[in-house]
């Protein structure tokens, strides 16, 4: 009994053995699955994880594109806008360029048909002093066989006249040859008197200005008469001597090397300007060559009034095209009379008027079409420089020799003053190198 109670309690322990063996395995397999199932887990997390951020790449990939894309359609955009303004320019500038050579050809066919006009005139006055001539010489010859002595007297005087007038004739050609030769053999220097501004303003640009001029030395005085006022001389000679000063001018624009100059110079028109269109293409050629500088910025054109009026047609136009092609600003000198001054200053696209102390006293004197409202807001008539100024227009007095005439000047209101007692005439500026440097056709 107890062999079988052992066997028995044996039999059983086996049996709980087995089954604790088969439970254990059990769980053994259970832990397995659940390692199993644990790293599946983890494997579709990390499998989730990297799909989510490999979607947020992507999407930042595409949101970076995006932005590229919109960045590039935006400089498209600009660009397309820039390029389309710019060719509006090119078109304006183009239709503007094709009216200006319109109105230049026009002037120059209204110069050649005047200048035809002025030979066949010339012709026709030629001929009729040959065919008056012998009637004349029959004239003289029986003045020669009157015995009346007054007439005699007459005659004597008229051939005196004559001669005095060929003398004269004779020594205004020796005059100009001596003149041409000088400029050929270059012995002429080009002369700068400063002009001194009277006020400070800050809109006002703080420029060196010049009243440009010629002088030759160890010659006599008549010639340097002459060359303060060319106006006297031949058409071709003016020509020459513009050309020269010209080019003097525009070596000291460029001599500097900068785009830009703080000097202004003023140069005077002559008629020369408006016989032909000779000097203005070579104006133009000269432009060209020195476009980058922007050397019209850097000078002032005096126009003498009698000048203009009598060829206003050409003398408008040619003033057109020098403010607004080549932005000239244009100075008015050689003023008579101050009526219609303001008229002219807008014709003629001025904003600057040279002239003495007494005509700037003129303007004070006179009385503006114009009226101001005060600060009772009434209207009161005020002058004819208060109506220029607040146009915008200022003045330059020249001749002041004297501390009188400066303060004359200061107390009328002038905003510039030229004369020996304020600027002496030099005939070089300071820092300045060899003009030579630069050749111009």
């Amino acid at each position: 009994l107890r062999a079988e109670a052992e066997a028995k309690a044996k039999a059983e322990l086996e049996a709980r053995a087995e089954q604790e063996t088969k439970q254990r395995q059990e769980a053994e397999l259970r832990a397995d699955a659940e390692a199993e199932a644990k790293i599946e887990l983890e494997a579709r997390a990390e499998q989730e994880a990297k799909q989510r951020r490999e979607a947020e790449l992507r999407a930042e990939a595409e949101a970076k594109a995006k932005a590229e894309l919109e960045l590039e359609m935006e400089k498209a955009r600009q660009a397309r806008e820039k390029l389309e303004a710019e060719l509006k320019a090119i078109s304006e500038a183009k239709e503007k360029a094709e009216a200006e050579m319109k109105a230049v050809q026009q002037a120059k066919a209204e110069i050649e048909q005047e200048i035809e006009q002025v030979r066949e005139e010339s012709q026709l006055a030629s001929s009729a002093d040959t065919t008056n001539q012998p009637a004349a010489t029959d004239e003289s010859q029986q003045q020669e066989t009157n015995t009346d002595i007054p007439e005699a007297n007459d005659e004597q005087t008229e051939t005196e006249q004559a001669a005095d007038q060929e003398q004269e004739e004779n020594n205004g050609r020796d005059l100009e040859n001596v003149i041409a030769a000088l400029l050929k053999e270059n012995k002429l220097v080009q002369t700068y008197q400063p002009i001194i501004a009277m006020f400070e303003d800050e809109q006002q640009e703080s420029n060196e200005i010049y009243q440009t001029g010629l002088f030759a030395y160890d010659e006599p005085e008549d010639i340097n008469e002459s060359l303060l006022n060319i106006s006297g001389l031949s058409l071709s000679l003016q020509q020459s001597i513009n050309q020269w000063a010209l080019r003097q001018i525009f070596a000291r624009i460029t001599e500097s090397g900068t785009e830009k100059t703080p000097l202004r110079f003023i140069f005077n028109l002559t008629e020369c300007w408006f016989s032909d269109i000779t000097l203005f293409q070579w104006l133009q050629k000269i432009l060209t060559q020195t476009k980058k500088y922007s050397p019209g910025k850097a000078i002032i054109v005096s126009t003498p009034l009698d000048l203009y009026l009598k060829h206003q047609k050409r003398a408008t136009a040619l003033l057109n095209t020098l403010h607004k092609t080549y932005l000239f600003k244009i100075a008015i000198t050689g003023i008579d009379s101050v009526e219609d001054i303001e008229e002219h200053c807008h014709t003629m696209l001025s904003k600057l008027l040279i002239m003495d102390i007494t005509q700037l006293n003129s303007l004070n004197e006179t009385l503006s079409a114009k009226t101001k409202v005060n600060d009772d807001d009434e209207q009161e008539n005020m002058s004819l420089l208060q109506s220029l100024k607040s146009g915008g227009i200022q003045i330059i007095t020249t001749d002041i020799e004297d501390a009188t005439i400066l303060t004359d000047a200061i107390s009328a209101g002038t905003d510039y003053a030229l004369g020996s007692f304020v600027g002496e005439v030099q005939d070089n500026l300071t820092d300045m190198s060899n003009l030579e440097s630069m050749e111009l056709v």
